[in-house]
């Protein structure tokens, strides 16, 4: 039986994505740009503050915005599942809005700035949906142009040594988040899945005479043996890691060892038995050992 739990594992794997995506070379030229748009232009009702003022508020607006936006974009495709256009790019637009509004508000109020020349709550909230609106948008069209490496994701499963590349954008930055790739059509398996679950995939437990298949969007149980559920899943890079389970080689976090026995820990916190018979392979992956209590 697989256990479950780990909250610190999914904290810890939250923010080695978070950070890898806020050290993406695309931050500090996106935040150096807007900033210097941002001070030259006046945008938003800024227009009332003296310049010494817009140079101290902008980079600060527009860091906000992009550390806000990562974290959105990581909980939004990681977490929620979500990674088409519709409902990821609106979701997070109205999140950054309701999130950043208040903040950016506040802030332009702490420099100074004459009240008549401060946007209002609503005012702000709509530039800020419509501004994350427009960058998540290019991106999308552009067909994600800033790929992952290699993904980290935490949904029901995730990565172990992953490269992310993340959409750092809330209000005013743009990047994208490794978290899981896309469920792709050509697999198989998906295919006999509910449309609503299916995400990419994470692994396979067997359940009685059920094969178990979970995804980043949910899981669902399937009359079939494990062996013809792992056949159906090519085009997914994976493997069996005892008789009752199979793992896809981006949903694993790291490798655990207790009394001599492995275990592979995914980056839900899920925590997946190894058997003998199919340890050397484990391995052979030469995956990060997690101490008790990583």
């Amino acid at each position: 039986m697989a256990k479950t739990g780990r909250g610190p594992v999914v904290m810890k794997a939250f923010f080695r994505s978070y950070l890898k995506a806020l050290g993406l070379p695309i931050v500090p030229i996106a935040w150096v740009l807007i900033s210097i748009l941002g001070v030259a232009g006046a945008p938003f009702g800024t227009s009332g503050l003296s310049l010494f003022n817009r140079i101290l508020l902008w980079p600060a607006l527009v860091a906000a915005g992009i550390m806000v936006g990562t974290a959105l974009r990581v909980l939004v495709r990681d977490y929620l599942g979500f990674r088409r256009y519709w409902p990821e790019v609106p979701l997070i637009a109205v999140l950054s809005a309701v999130v950043l509004a208040p903040f950016f508000h506040l802030l332009a109020r702490l420099t100074g700035a004459p009240l008549r020349s401060v946007p209002g709550l609503i005012e702000l909230a709509v530039n800020i949906f419509v501004v994350s609106m427009v960058f998540s948008s290019f991106r999308h069209l552009l067909g994600e142009k800033f790929e992952p490496v290699r993904p980290e994701w935490h949904s029901s499963a995730g990565p172990a040594s992953v490269e992310t590349t993340l959409d750092a954008v809330s209000a005013l930055a743009t990047g994208q988040l490794a978290a899981v790739p896309e469920a792709e059509p050509e697999v198989r398996l998906l295919a006999r899945l509910s449309a609503t679950r299916r995400g990419a995939l994470i692994r396979l437990e067997v359940k009685d005479h059920y094969v178990k298949v979970f995804t980043t969007l949910g899981n669902e149980s399937l009359l079939m043996r494990l062996a013809d559920a792992m056949a159906e899943t090519e085009g997914v890079e994976g493997l069996q890691v005892h008789r009752s389970h199979w793992v896809a080689r981006e949903a694993i976090f790291g490798l655990s060892r207790e009394r001599g026995k492995y275990a592979l820990m995914l980056y839900d916190g899920t925590q997946i038995p190894v058997s003998r018979s199919h340890a050397p392979r484990v391995l052979a992956l030469d995956l990060p050992e997690l101490r008790d209590g990583a």
